[in-house]
């Protein structure tokens, strides 16, 4: 069974079951309702990469989560975990023009995947 949810700046996550999937396939479903995220900041960056990415939401510390986040398919070194509402990343460098997934791992907790949610523009 799969649930969508529409988030703020018109993104979207995508929950599914847990024991859907792992890292290959579906998401897995957050532990607990306060799991989610609403906004990422900026929504473009340069594809140079290297430039800061916070991301907005709520639960990220509870539970002492380990959390992993990957800027399509590279992955991104967490820079901070600020509060229990936001976390700062930094941008891998990614291809000029296209849009990719923003994807958040917790363990515990699951997955939340953004579609499309950040667009590399060329130039640093």
């Amino acid at each position: 069974m799969r649930t969508s949810l529409v988030l703020a700046l018109a993104m979207s996550a995508t929950l599914g079951s847990a024991g859907c999937g792992g890292k290959g396939g579906g998401a897995s479903e957050p532990s607990g309702a306060s799991l989610r995220v609403t906004s990422i900041e900026p929504t473009s960056a340069a594809a140079t990469g290297g430039v800061p990415l916070h991301i907005h939401g709520s639960g990220f510390i509870a539970e002492s989560r380990a959390i992993q986040v990957y800027i399509g398919d590279a992955p991104a070194n967490v820079l901070s975990v600020d509060s229990d509402t936001e976390l700062q990343v930094e941008v891998p460098p990614g291809e000029a023009g296209k849009a990719v997934d923003v994807k958040l791992v917790f363990d515990p907790g699951g997955e939340i995947k953004l579609p499309h949610a950040l667009t590399f523009v060329p130039g640093n």
